[in-house]
């Protein structure tokens, strides 16, 4: 055999171990982008749950302050309504003060004196479930007056070393809908915010269309037993994504950020192709080296 034949096959047994070498180092890089990409999305899933958690539980410092209000300490509930009017600040918002059984005594969003909605069973539920002197996030409801999506922080009133009443701030759910779209996430993914039972508090876009309905029954499963996690599948609008979803501890609520799987692994994807392909070149340029090399020797 012609020693530059025995080159040309040598640099091409040489060129095909370098391909696979490359392809395992294009799957190398593609595995570890992926896991990269995955993790920073559950870091931004932990990061929004905080966001929550630190939102609503600023609610209950308000609340807490309005507990102390010498007014309300004294049972003065005329003047006591005044500060909680001020309290409730946004036009949809609502301070009920309640008595230890859920029953209501004020209402902001009615006058004073005026007749005043019914128990909200579910809530005296939660608090019953609770300890008394426990701070409490409702899960969703709708609202007797406004029938709307709501949800409720709730607080003790301690007068005197006793519980006396409970202090609700009531609220859209609205409006963690507009804090999740403040946050700036692509217009494809989607970042929900989901109650114990796994129904949609809120969410970044189609708020309207999809508060109240339930997650995926296997998403629910997974939250039930899990803090954290992902979870393949397709939102309640129909697109196939990986979800993400944390438990936000203070709350119990959950937070979930979906992106599409497509887009999910792009990032890893263009990162390997880009490998492959200086590779390919270097590789193509190996052998079009040794086809001139054998030529010279031929010659």
């Amino acid at each position: 055999m012609p020693v530059q034949s025995r080159l040309f096959r040598l640099v091409l047994v040489t060129c095909l171990l370098g391909v696979a070498a490359a392809a395992l180092a294009a799957w190398f890089v593609y595995d570890r982008q992926s896991r990269a990409t995955e993790q920073s999305l559950a870091q931004s899933a932990q990061a929004v749950a905080q966001l929550v958690d630190n939102e609503l539980a600023g609610y209950a410092e308000t609340l807490r302050v309005l507990s102390g209000t010498a007014s309300l300490q004294r049972n003065d509930l005329a003047t006591f309504y005044v500060s909680a009017r001020n309290a409730a600040a946004a036009p949809d918002s609502t301070v009920v003060l309640l008595r230890p059984d859920g029953e209501q005594v004020i209402n902001t969003r009615r006058p004073l004196g005026a007749p005043l909605p019914s128990v909200n069973v579910a809530l005296r539920d939660l608090r019953l479930a609770s300890r008394a002197d426990a701070v409490i996030v409702s899960n969703l409801f709708t609202s007797q007056l406004t029938h709307k999506p709501e949800f409720a922080v709730q607080v003790p009133v301690v007068r005197e070393g006793r519980i006396a009443y409970y202090l609700n701030r009531g609220l859209p759910a609205a409006s963690l809908g507009r804090l999740l779209k403040a946050q700036g996430f692509p217009a494809a993914w989607r970042l929900a915010v989901v109650d114990r039972d796994g129904r949609v508090v809120a969410r970044s876009s189609g708020q309207e269309s999809y508060v109240g309905k339930l997650a995926s029954d296997a998403l629910r499963s997974r939250m039930r037993t899990e803090t954290f996690g992902t979870n393949d599948g397709t939102t309640l609008d129909g697109i196939p994504v990986r979800a993400f979803f944390r438990r936000a501890p203070w709350s119990n609520w959950t937070v979930i950020l979906s992106v599409p799987v497509a887009e999910l692994r792009a990032p890893a994807r263009e990162a390997a192709l880009l490998l492959a392909g200086l590779i390919a070149l270097l590789l193509g340029g190996a052998l079009l080296a040794a086809r001139h090399v054998a030529r010279q020797i031929a010659a």
